[in-house]
């Protein structure tokens, strides 16, 4: 749907037309919708060709494009109807409809399950009888009902009545689009408080830059430091922008939940009336999931499609309406959900059309098996939006995992076996069974051979059209099967994309990963979509790396960098050169690593957080410290707790522990910023580089032709790097903040590893003893 507000048009098909509704809709899409939608297929053309063949005044998908007038709205309505006779008394246009379910059936309660059918064929009759190519002949309809197993047809005559449906539909949709004006005359007289009470000096500046150069840019890239106001600022950016009619919508793409409930919060800072500017933060479906009474939500939502239509009608749920009682946050939608019965996940997917500003994880945006919840959204048109993606030093890696996946052949033998005792046919059992042993033919190989891959390609492919193609017992599948089945076409999607650089590989035996090692050009493709894309992050340099890993050509991006004189000195750093912390000599410097934490606990009375490449390394040292001194109370980072118990951790061992460990790269370290200000000093051991795995090394080939140094400065430096950035980046968030940071292993001292940190970071000198590291402690002082 493209709409013009200002001057009242609007375009859209007609099946769009008649499928719109306000809420929404029962009939899911997905592998057996497909394969409806293919046999449907197959249907129509063989009827088509029949009647073509048999009555000389039958056309098949005909053009059908007008205008329609209503409540001061002009519709063009455009679509391919599947059948047009002429007659010597008029014209009849048909449409041609497969159903699963047994023909003949009542021709009332056909018209009370399939409504916008006869909506559909109604608009084709009601253009055609204005249409000067029909020559004021009268026109009529016919619905023709195909059982999609037989053949078996049902002809159902468009009656007077059922012309309503189409005046309804006309009333709803011209609602939507009097409410989409209303919206854009809200905005435009948007009033928002700044970003902050005071702006600093070089707030102001980089505010003024970033306004000056986004009028003529396309793609912006700023970079500034963790506490900087980034999020502030470009969100008093874009405000302006949508107040002024430059866009109607702004996404804001972050990958962590502390980053996306920021922007919440700021938002409502600026904006305190919700009715002046709607913001939704989009969460997940499993976050949306509710057990209760009147609904219960499964894994791949095919519960909540049940009743859904009825259940939504019978809520009296308007979506705009629902800021008007304040923001619609997602506790707020589950008790909807619970109340009215309609599935929480589907109620916030209705409000998208009627926010203004959309916060969500990069799946909506750039995930070609989610991006369909943000992009298909009713009236959304990307030229006219403006896309923030914060974090984007992420984006690149996060990307290319959606476009990677891993399968075994345990696992898939587990989720088929139970296919053998529902209604499949013999030929789809024998091809589950055939991906089961060339699965667990596999052995471990860093690539695996080309002609392995074709065959993995190949019985994918086979795979994935009988999905499509095969009358599968969807209604007896348990989500987790359904979810496998539904799999199957993606993966072979990935693995026969030309546009992906991709390694084959197996890890271990009866195991295949198939991993993209450059996600560029998805990247591009998807940002080039929109009218504007804002990426910012505080670790975007090298900005030429950058740009490489996103698919940007460094000549068409906008660069603002902005700089944060109070952090200029700021930090203490050191490089400690007693200790190697690579894998294979750590071992011998266990003891030296743990007292060195013990020294710097006892010379600060503040914790002292210290960042790990991993849980393992973490935990080793945490048991050499309990030796070498009980008393101290350590921290560890938990696995795998929500954003409200790692706030709790934050609290809790600031008050309590003498350190405390996290991991690097983790949401502990990149999303957290309780540290500012509270944390003295930090101690980093070892640059957390990747693990060297097969798909390291073939991106390393990639980069052979560069020679070996820069190779191993793009796929492992500058990773690990960007992770220590990011952790001391949020150590010193504001003016007066101070820490200092031991960098606790020797290759730090490699100027290659340098020249990759933030230029406050660079370390002021080198401690090659223990009397040297104890009179860096004592003369470096933070406390």
């Amino acid at each position: 749907m493209m709409v013009h507000e200002e001057e009242r048009r609007a375009s859209l098909g007609i099946s769009e037309f008649a499928q719109f509704r306000l809420g929404p809709r029962g009939n899911r899409a997905g592998a057996g919708g497909l394969w409806r939608m293919r046999t449907g297929l197959t249907w129509h053309q063989n009827i088509q060709q029949a009647d073509e063949a048999a009555r000389s005044g039958v056309s098949s998908e005909i053009a059908i494009s007008g205008l329609w007038m209503q409540d001061g709205w002009t519709l063009h309505l455009h679509g391919r109807i599947d059948q047009v006779e002429e007659t010597m008394v008029g014209w009849t246009l048909r449409e041609i409809k497969t159903l699963e379910s047994r023909l003949p059936q009542p021709a009332a309660d056909l018209r009370e399950r399939y409504p916008a059918y006869f909506c559909q064929l109604a608009a084709y009759v009601r253009l055609a009888r204005v249409l000067p190519e029909f020559r004021g002949l009268p026109v009529k309809g016919e619905l023709v009902f195909v059982e999609i197993s037989e053949g078996l047809r049902q002809v159902v005559p468009l009656e007077g009545h059922d012309e309503g449906i189409f005046d309804r539909q006309v009333e709803t949709v011209c609602a939507f689009l009097n409410e989409r004006r209303e919206s854009a005359r809200r905005r435009h007289s948007l009033s928002f408080a700044p970003a902050f009470e005071t702006f600093r000096p070089e707030q102001v500046r980089a505010l003024d830059t970033l306004s000056a150069k986004a009028a003529s840019a396309r793609t912006l890239l700023l970079e500034a430091p963790t506490g900087f106001g980034k999020t502030g600022l470009v969100l008093q950016y874009a405000l302006g922008q949508l107040r002024d009619g430059l866009f109607d919508k702004v996404i804001y793409c972050t990958g962590k939940s502390t980053g996306q409930l920021q922007v919440d919060r700021q938002l409502r800072r600026m904006a305190q009336d919700p009715e002046a500017l709607r913001t939704l933060v989009f969460r997940n479906r499993s976050e949306h999931a509710i057990a209760t009474a009147r609904h219960t939500c499964d894994a791949t939502g095919g519960s909540c499609h049940e009743g859904i239509e009825e259940a939504w009608a019978a809520s009296g749920i308007v979506p705009w309406e629902l800021w008007a009682e304040g923001q619609p946050d997602l506790e707020r939608v589950r008790l909807l959900g619970a109340r009215t019965g309609v599935c929480p996940y589907e109620i916030s997917k209705s409000l998208l059309p009627h926010a203004d500003v959309w916060v969500g994880d990069y799946n909506y945006v750039f995930s070609p098996w989610h991006q369909q919840v943000f992009l298909e959204s009713a009236g959304f048109d990307p030229a006219r939006t403006l896309l923030i993606v914060d974090e984007a030093h992420n984006l690149a890696s996060r990307v290319s995992a959606l476009f990677s996946f891993g399968e075994t052949a345990a696992g898939a033998r587990y989720q088929f076996d139970s296919l053998r005792y529902l209604d499949c046919s013999a030929r789809f059992l024998a091809q589950c069974e055939e991906w089961v042993d060339l699965l667990d033919s596999l052995r471990p190989r860093d690539a695996l051979d080309i002609s392995t891959e074709y065959e993995i390609a190949d019985q994918l492919e086979r795979l994935a059209r009988s999905v499509y193609s095969e009358r599968l017992p969807w209604d007896d599948l348990s989500p987790a099967l359904a979810e496998s089945l539904h799999r199957l076409p993606r993966l072979h999607a990935i693995i026969s994309s030309e546009g992906l650089d991709r390694l084959c590989w197996s890890p271990a035996r009866g195991e295949l990963r198939v991993s993209c090692l450059d996600a560029a050009g998805e990247i591009a493709a998807r940002l080039e979509s929109f009218g504007q894309s804002l990426l910012m992050s505080a670790t975007l340099s090298p900005l030429e790396d950058f740009c490489a890993e996103t698919g940007l050509e460094p000549s068409a991006v906008t660069a603002i960098r902005a700089d944060a004189p109070w952090r200029d000195h700021a930090y203490r750093v050191a490089v400690d050169a007693r200790v190697d912390t690579r894998l294979n000599t750590r071992g011998r410097h266990m003891t030296t690593t743990a007292t060195t934490i013990d020294a710097l606990c006892a010379a600060d009375s503040r914790p002292t957080a210290v960042f790990f490449p991993s849980y393992q390394y973490a935990e080793t040292i945490r048991a050499y410290l309990e030796q070498i001194n009980p008393q101290r109370v350590v921290a560890m980072q938990p696995r795998g707790i929500d954003l409200d118990g790692q706030l709790h951790f934050i609290e809790e061992s600031l008050l309590c522990a003498h350190a405390v460990f996290f991991v690097l790269g983790s949401g502990f370290s990149e999303g957290i910023d309780e540290l500012g200000g509270r944390i003295g000093q930090a101690m980093i051991v070892g640059p957390a580089l990747p693990e060297v795995n097969a798909e390291q090394k073939a991106r390393l080939a990639r980069f052979e032709h560069l020679g070996r140094p820069e190779a191993f400065r793009r796929v492992y430096q500058l990773p690990a790097m960007r992770k220590i950035n990011q952790a001391l980046g949020r150590l010193v968030r504001g003016p007066g903040q101070q820490a200092r940071v031991l960098l606790h292993c020797r290759r730090f001292a490699d100027s290659s590893y340098q020249r990759l940190l933030d230029p406050v970071f660079i370390p002021e000198e080198t401690l090659n003893t223990d009397q040297a590291l104890r009179e860096w402690i004592e003369t470096t002082s933070m406390a």
